[in-house]
């Protein structure tokens, strides 16, 4: 930008004074409204009579000031605007402000303006015109307009009151939620309305909105959240002030956010049952070491009694206890989701076929069952044992929500999963088998469904269930890649929906049997677990089954073991050892005897489960099966000798 002379800059502003007079023409307006600004800190160098007139400010009161100073601008960063616009218009062109007279009252002025250099420093000459009617009622209309198109789109509700709470304004689509008409509640009080609801604020407290009212009304501006009719609502809130300065009410603006209110407490929901999960899984992986011992020890003691032995029987109860305290233990470990699954294809309609007999048996005549089942669905990909359990948990539940009778619907479907929703469930995108289990029973209100999946919740009498069924299916099914979910409602009856991975791949065969074979050996056997009281049932066990065998509490010592001549035929080992990982220890080994089967322990299962697997707490019968089975499976079966 070139300097200009300062008569250059007095010439310029007579030109712009003439220009703004030929356009009022004989109008009796004001003089012509021109005031020059220093561009850096905005004070006023010069000013015409109009703009003394129009701001309210006699022409020695405005000279050497700035215009914030003055808080002739509406907004202090309105000028920053302002400048900003200036500069894209290459340092002239029109604009559009609202001024801030003496009085406090605000006018819409066009301006044109233009920066120009004097003595090396940038100045805005601007000379000011109060628009016409048309232009005025153009722009009056457009910003109705846009205000009517926020208002009628966007899910909000915009409220003012007076002093006493009284509503003076409320407008908004979100009003609708509410079942109100925009402008059905002027003249009410907000207080009288919604005084006494509770407002969740952003600290975390908790106030009412008439403390939140007199909070405003003392010049805080306020964030909360509240529920209205069903409709949740994030709220700010501020005071809004008359001319001379005084609080004259309360403005708000509220948004729906009903929808993600609900997203938020089924991540909160999901989080908890997270966390319960981890210490569930942890707990009873420490209880199955324990509880492989009691069992271990216990039934040697029975095998070891003579029929005539008076402690028999009570041996006999510390193994049965130890068994129904392991199934509780699977039980946790399901819900923590590091349970020891096998899934495999399943045919769900061959499967409630053969489940059948059983659950009409289970659930009593006064049921009716009903199951209705595509000819053509694609298979499950899931643990039969774990989904037949499901089944029968969810079967159970059902008839005790029906004591007088009704009805018990299973049906089988499939449903693609897309991108939005496999978000919300926290799912891969794609195609599951949906297994539906519906009841008419007494249905359950919105209190019961926010716990029906934590373990140990129940709503039945003291002795009547452990409350650990439907936790444990809803980690089994989280762990199989599915989900699970629930409808109900007081008198509605219930219904769950079990989302699992479908598959193309046809349904596998029936395990083959393998009761009656003999359990014992005498093959050499390494066994390696850190854990000393497994260890030595665990060998004292295989001992007492014919089989040689050698313990080590580490890896390291079952690699120096192994490093010997001894025979060794078989390695038994826990899935996780303190130094290396079972499946290490067993590759590492095997390098230097190829013809070493392996069988692993663990209390919960890894990302991928080792086969073949005991699962403690292990019975006497499960640990000798498993040996014997790995040993048999030799071809050709492995000699003696390193």
């Amino acid at each position: 930008m070139t300097d200009s002379p300062p008569e250059a800059v007095q010439a310029r502003i007579a030109e712009l004074e003439r220009q703004l007079l030929e356009l009022r023409g004989s109008d009796p307006a004001p003089q012509a409204a021109l005031i020059v600004t220093a561009l850096g800190d905005g004070r006023i160098l010069q000013a015409s009579d109009g703009f003394a007139e129009l701001s309210g400010y006699r022409r020695d009161e405005l000279l050497g000031r700035s215009t914030l100073e003055l808080g002739l601008w509406r907004d202090s960063a309105d000028r920053d605007r302002a400048l900003q616009r200036l500069a894209a218009q290459g340092g002239r062109g029109t604009a559009r402000f609202v001024l801030r007279r003496r009085d406090g009252t605000t006018c819409e002025v066009i301006g044109q303006v233009e920066t120009v250099a004097i003595g090396g420093e940038q100045v805005v000459v601007t000379a000011l015109e109060m628009p016409t009617a048309d232009l005025l009622l153009r722009s009056m209309r457009e910003r109705d307009e846009s205000l009517d198109f926020i208002l009628s789109n966007a899910p909000l509700i915009l409220f003012k009151t007076d002093r006493e709470g009284v509503l003076v304004f409320d407008a908004g689509k979100a009003l609708a939620s509410l079942a109100i008409k925009p402008g059905e509640l002027v003249g009410k009080s907000i207080l009288e309305l919604y005084g006494a609801i509770p407002v969740l604020l952003s600290d975390g407290s908790v106030i009412s909105v008439a403390e939140l009212f007199r909070r405003v009304m003392t010049g805080h501006v306020i964030l909360g959240r509240t529920e209205v009719s069903g409709t949740v609502l994030e709220n700010w809130l501020a005071p809004w002030h008359d001319p001379s300065g005084a609080i004259a009410g309360m403005i708000g603006m509220s948004i729906d956010v009903t929808e993600r209110a609900a997203l938020e407490t089924q991540l909160l929901h999901a989080r908890k049952l997270e966390a319960l999960g981890r210490l569930a899984g942890g707990v009873a992986h420490d209880f199955n070491n324990m509880l492989s011992v009691i069992l271990g020890y216990s039934e040697i003691l029975f095998e070891e009694s003579a029929p005539e032995d008076p402690r028999r029987a009570e041996l006999e109860e510390i193994v049965a206890a130890a068994r129904r305290s392991s199934e509780l233990t699977r039980q946790l470990l399901a819900f923590g989701r590091k349970q020891v699954l096998r899934p495999r294809p399943l045919d769900l309609g061959a499967l409630l076929a053969r489940l059948d007999r059983m659950l009409r048996r289970l659930i009593g005549e006064h049921i009716d069952v009903i199951t209705r089942v595509p000819p053509e669905v694609s298979c499950a990909l899931a643990d039969e044992g774990q989904l037949e359990q499901l089944i029968v948990n969810v079967a159970l539940n059902g008839r005790d929500a029906m004591p007088s009778g009704g009805r018990l619907y299973f049906s089988v479907g499939e449903a693609t999963v897309a991108e939005a929703e496999a978000r919300r469930r926290s799912l891969p995108p794609g195609r599951y088998v949906v297994l539906s289990v519906g009841d008419t029973g007494a249905g359950m209100n919105a209190e019961t469904l926010s716990h029906i999946f934590e373990p140990f919740f129940t709503t039945k009498q003291p002795g009547h269930g452990t409350g650990l069924g439907l936790s444990t299916a809803y980690g089994f099914v989280r762990q199989s890649g599915g989900d699970i979910e629930v409808e109900s409602a007081p008198g509605q009856g219930t219904t769950f929906r079990v989302y699992l991975p479908a598959t193309g791949q046809r349904a596998a065969a029936a395990l083959e049997a393998t009761e009656g074979r003999p359990l014992i050996g005498n093959e050499a056997v390494l066994v390696a677990e850190d854990e000393a009281m497994v260890l030595h049932v665990a060998t004292e066990l295989l001992r007492r089954a014919g089989y040689s065998v050698v313990g080590a509490q580490s890896a390291a010592e079952a690699l120096e073991i192994a490093s010997t001549p001894q025979a060794i035929d078989l390695l038994l080992t826990d899935v996780f050892l303190g130094d290396l990982s079972g499946q290490e220890l067993a590759a590492r080994i095997a390098s230097a005897r190829p013809a070493l089967c392996t069988v692993y322990m663990s209390g919960y299962s890894a990302e991928e489960v080792p086969e073949p697997l005991v699962q403690k707490p292990f019975a006497a019968g499960s640990l000798l099966r498993a040996v014997r089975d790995a040993l048999d499976s030799r071809t050709p079966p492995a000699s003696s000798g390193a």
